[in-house]
């Protein structure tokens, strides 16, 4: 089942996590992670079904200081529990 769902990403250079990622799906259901590499990011984009070149274009949209983008997506629901989403 597709879930509709809006991701969050923000940069945060001065915390321990790198990233902040909040996923809010439709149901108001918000889950919100901390990841810590490009690498953890990346992995976490191509699992809920972002394509390689979505990815490489959101890293380079980061790359900036506080930086933070917002994308609305449908995502399958078992890639969202598969992540803990």
């Amino acid at each position: 089942m597709l879930v509709p769902c809006t991701v969050l990403i923000k940069r945060r250079p001065r915390r321990m996590g790198k990233y902040g990622v909040t996923v809010a799906r439709s149901d108001e259901l918000r889950v919100t992670m901390e990841l810590a590499a490009d690498a953890d990011l990346s992995c976490l984009l191509l699992d809920l079904g972002y394509t390689q070149a979505e990815v490489e274009h959101i890293l380079k949209e980061l790359e900036p200081k506080k930086t933070s983008i917002q994308h609305p997506r449908v995502i399958d629901e078992f890639a969202l529990r598969d992540n803990g989403l």
